[in-house]
C-alpha cells in the first residue's frame, strides 16, 4: 500500500564505507580535509628480538592497524561482522584512525545495530572532530530515533568549532526539517546560499522546506536549478521526483526516481521510491530488484520492507511478501499499512496448507486490525465486504459437503 517514501530531509544518502586506506576517499560522503589517511598496509611491524631470542612466552607484536583496515575492506561485502571486528581492532590499536571507526559504524548500521554504530561514529569524531560523514551519519541515527535536541546541540557545538564548514550547517538544516521547524530551516538554508548561491545541498534543503509548506512549484524551480548545476546528483533527482509526484506529474516523477536510482546504487531512498512506482506499474520483477537493493543498504527501513512486500505479492511470492510485511511491523509497530497489505495478501488467493475458510477469516482479522490501528483507506469497506461474502459462500459450500450428496439434493 505504501507509496514513494519521503526519506530524510533532503532525500539523504544512507552511510557508505570510506573505502580508503592509503588513497584519497572517493565516496559521496568523503571528508573534505583535516584527516591523515590510514597508513598503507606494510605488513607486521618488525621489532628487535628480545635478548636470547623470541621464545614461546614472548609477547606477540601489536597488529598493524593499516593491515587490519585493508583486510576489513576486502571482507566487508562477504562478512560484514568479521570486517567490523577487524575495524574495531584497528581503532583500538590506533585510536586516531578515524576512518576505521567510521567504517565500523557504516557496517554496523547495515547489520541493524544502530546503538553500536552510534558509538563507532562517536569514536570517529573523537579522533577527527571535523569528519563530516561521521557527523552526518550520527545525526541521521539520532533523527531516526527522534533525538532532535541532541542532534541540534551537537551540531551547533561543532559549528562553533568549525564555523566555515558548510557541511555541518547543511546537517543542521536537516535536523530543523526533521523537527518540523520549517521557517528556521528555510532561514538557515538561505543563509548558506547567501555565501554560496551554487551550494546544491542547501538548494535541496530549501526546496524541501518549500515542498513541506505546500509551495510545490517553487520547490520544483529550486530543484531544477540544482539539477542544472549537478545533473549527476541522485539526491536532487530523488527530491525532484517527490515534488513532481505531489504536482500530479506521475510520468515525470517516475523518470526522476529512475534517474536517482540509476545514479545512486547505494541510495536506498531512491530505490524505495522507484520500486514503489514500479509496483504501481505492475513491473514486479524490476520492483523487487530495486527494493532488495534498498533493504540491503537500509535494513531498518520499515518503508523499504513494506514496499518489498508489495512487490513480492505482485510477483506471486506470498510467503516472501508476508515475511517482508512482518519485518516492516517489527521495525515500526505503528505502521498500519502493513496490516492492510497483509489482509489483501490473504484475500488475494489460496495459500498452500491453509483452508479457504481459514484464509478468509485471517484476511478479515487483518483488515480489522488495520482499522483498529487507525487505518482509513477508502477501499477498506469494499475489501471487508468482499472477504465476508467469500467466507459466507465458502461456509455454505462446506455445509453442503457435510450434509452429503443425497441430502444436499433433497432426496427422500
Amino acid at each position: 500500500m505504501a507509496g514513494p517514501a519521503q526519506g530524510t530531509a533532503a532525500g539523504a544518502w544512507w552511510p557508505r564505507l570510506a573505502l580508503a586506506a592509503a588513497a584519497a576517499l572517493g565516496c559521496a560522503s568523503a571528508p573534505r580535509g583535516g584527516l591523515t589517511p590510514p597508513p598503507a598496509a606494510a605488513g607486521p611491524e618488525v621489532r628487535p628480538a628480545a635478548p636470547g631470542g623470541a621464545g614461546p612466552g614472548a609477547p606477540a607484536p601489536a597488529p598493524d592497524p593499516g593491515e587490519l583496515f585493508e583486510r576489513a575492506l576486502a571482507l566487508a561485502d562477504a562478512d560484514p561482522a568479521g570486517a567490523v571486528a577487524l575495524l574495531e581492532a584497528a581503532s583500538r590499536t590506533d585510536p586516531g584512525m578515524a576512518l576505521a571507526a567510521y567504517d565500523a559504524g557504516v557496517l554496523l548500521e547495515r547489520l541493524g545495530e544502530p546503538d553500536r554504530a552510534r558509538e563507532a561514529y562517536r569514536r570517529a569524531l573523537a579522533a577527527a572532530p571535523d569528519l563530516e560523514p561521521a557527523s552526518l551519519n550520527l545525526t541521521r541515527l539520532r533523527l531516526r530515533a527522534g533525538q532532535f535536541g541532541e542532534a541540534e546541540a551537537d551540531l551547533r557545538a561543532r559549528l562553533a568549532a568549525y564555523p566555515d564548514r558548510e557541511g555541518f550547517r547543511d546537517q543542521l538544516v536537516e535536523v530543523l526539517l526533521a523537527a518540523g521547524r520549517l521557517p528556521a530551516a528555510e532561514q538557515e538554508a538561505r543563509r548558506i546560499l547567501r555565501s554560496d548561491e551554487h551550494h546544491v545541498p542547501a538548494m535541496v534543503n530549501l526546496a524541501t522546506a518549500f515542498h513541506r509548506q505546500g509551495r510545490h512549484e517553487l520547490a520544483r524551480l529550486v530543484l531544477e536549478n540544482a539539477r542544472q548545476l549537478q545533473p549527476g546528483d541522485p539526491v536532487v533527482w530523488n527530491r525532484l521526483g517527490s515534488v513532481e509526484l505531489q504536482l500530479g506529474r506521475r510520468a515525470r516523477a517516475l523518470e526522476c526516481f529512475r534517474k536517482a536510482a540509476e545514479l545512486g546504487e547505494a541510495y536506498p531512498e531512491a530505490h524505495v521510491n522507484y520500486g514503489a512506482m514500479l509496483v504501481e506499474a505492475e513491473a514486479f520483477p524490476e520492483a523487487v530488484r530495486h527494493l532488495e537493493l534498498a533493504v540491503r543498504d537500509a535494513p531498518r527501513s520499515a518503508a523499504a520492507h513494506l514496499n518489498l512486500g508489495n512487490a513480492w505479492r505482485g510477483a506471486g511470492e506470498p510467503d516472501r511478501a508476508e515475511a517482508a510485511y512482518r519485518r516492516a511491523l517489527e521495525l515500526d509497530p505503528a505502521l498500519a499499512d502493513a496490516w492492510f497489505d497483509l489482509g489483501l495478501l490473504y484475500l488475494d488467493g489460496e495459500r498452500p496448507g491453509l483452508a479457504t475458510a481459514a484464509r478468509l477469516e485471517k484476511a478479515i482479522a487483518l483488515l480489522d486490525r488495520y482499522a483498529a490501528e487507525g487505518g482509513s483507506d477508502p477501499r477498506l469497506p469494499e475489501y471487508r465486504r468482499e472477504a465476508a461474502s467469500q467466507l459466507e459462500k465458502e461456509r455454505r459450500r462446506l455445509a453442503r459437503e457435510k450434509k452429503g450428496p443425497a441430502e444436499a439434493l433433497g432426496a427422500p
